[in-house]
């Protein structure tokens, strides 16, 4: 319990504005459980999960289509906290997305009847997943509009600069098929670009990975 404890705290940000039977509640209603890379966390339809925090590793939460296109949202990673998985206690709020475990994971699950009960009652906890709510249909905005109307050489080159980030890491360990799954194309057009890219000299291909040899000239295909 303690150790639950002391998790629940470093997970929720109004963790100490909760009473001690609310802090009792959470407790009672939370779970740890592992995945292993590629594993299903949560399928479109599924019953509500509940508030999940990731403790370790990574998970991918995606759109799909009927044809089995797919379009990478965002990724949740280490220490990140994600509300809309308990969309059912969010009132108004009809979202349902694919979550998968894009590393081997484990997740702090706190069930949607604990949470419903400080929603309905705490204000604190009913502001901090509403702005929550705000945050995430923000990035799912910025996703769709560039899917729809950027485009396919600077999304390319805008995923794989954010895959890097901001530190002096060139390699990304991925695939071109990884990489179609996540940004929605085809893995052909990825190919294809990322051989464009290495003629201009901007990236390297090897197997299973692409070093980014150039950021400048990336970040070029942003004025095209």
């Amino acid at each position: 319990m303690q150790n639950m404890q002391e998790l629940l705290s470093r997970a929720l940000p109004f963790w100490s504005k909760l009473k001690e039977s609310q802090k009792d509640l959470l407790v009672a209603c939370s779970r740890m459980v592992k995945y292993p890379r590629g594993a299903t966390v949560h399928r479109c339809g599924d019953d509500c999960l509940g508030i999940i925090y990731v403790k370790k590793g990574i998970l991918r939460i995606l759109l799909s289509s009927e044809e089995g296109r797919e379009l990478t949202i965002f990724r949740l990673k280490e220490g990140e906290l994600y509300m809309l998985s308990a969309a059912c206690v969010i009132r108004h709020i009809d979202f349902d997305v694919h979550f998968e475990s894009e590393t081997p994971s484990e997740l702090l699950v706190i069930s949607c009847l604990g949470f419903d009960e400080l929603f309905r009652n705490n204000t604190d906890v009913k502001c901090f997943a509403l702005e929550s709510a705000n945050r995430v249909f923000g990035q799912i905005i910025s996703m769709l509009q560039q899917s729809l109307f950027m485009g396919f050489d600077k999304r390319l080159a805008l995923y794989l600069l954010d895959e890097l980030g901001e530190g002096n890491d060139t390699r990304i360990a991925t695939t071109h098929e990884r990489i179609a799954k996540n940004i929605g194309s085809a893995r052909e057009v990825v190919t294809r670009t990322l051989k464009k890219f290495s003629d201009e000299g901007a990236v390297e291909l090897q197997r299973g990975a692409i070093i980014v040899v150039d950021r400048e000239k990336l970040k070029k295909h942003f004025a095209l």
